[in-house]
């Protein structure tokens, strides 16, 4: 669960656009992309948890 000050939302196509996202999964929380059908780091590793929240970009 993020913390109360971070207004997280559950994963849509926006959060699936390729940019990079704060996401939360099973208390963890990651700064990833959708990649085709995975959540990646910026290395390519893939994210071994599936989102279930993210905090929406501002830009």
């Amino acid at each position: 669960m993020p913390p109360a000050s971070i207004k997280a939302v559950p994963i849509d196509d926006a959060a699936r656009d390729g940019r990079f996202q704060l996401v939360f999964a099973d208390g963890r929380c990651a700064l990833v992309r959708f990649a085709g059908e995975h959540w990646v780091f910026s290395s390519g590793i893939p994210f071994p948890e599936q989102p279930t929240l993210y905090h929406p970009r501002k830009d």
